[in-house]
């Protein structure tokens, strides 16, 4: 649209006359953005971190775990929320089970 277009009475009064767009209208796109974004995203992070959770909390003696800082390890204890890992022959640390990453699924440890 361009000057002239707006000087032409006919064409400013139909501008000037239309409905604006109600509100509604507007936040429709937000909301399925929204929702593609919490599907695509937030909800298998979300499953995921509560099945590292449960796994976690089911650790018993024997398990081979990953801790958070690369050290892979069999689990030769548990004291509430301290495991006792099994590093090598005659070493053992204490971490919390909030530094697992995981299990761990080969035979190496």
């Amino acid at each position: 649209m361009n000057t002239v277009d707006l000087l032409n009475p006919t064409l400013t009064l139909a501008l000037l006359q239309q409905q604006p767009m109600s509100l509604w209208k507007l936040f429709i796109p937000w909301v399925l953005i929204f929702g593609i974004f919490y599907v695509i995203a937030i909800r298998p992070a979300r499953l995921k971190q509560q099945e590292l959770a449960n796994q976690i909390n089911e650790l018993k003696k024997g398990d081979k775990v990953i801790t958070t800082g690369g050290i892979y390890g069999e689990v030769a204890g548990v004291d509430g929320d301290t495991l006792i890992l099994k590093i090598a022959d005659d070493t053992k640390i204490r971490i919390l089970k909030s530094g697992v990453a995981g299990l761990d699924g080969s035979d190496q440890a």
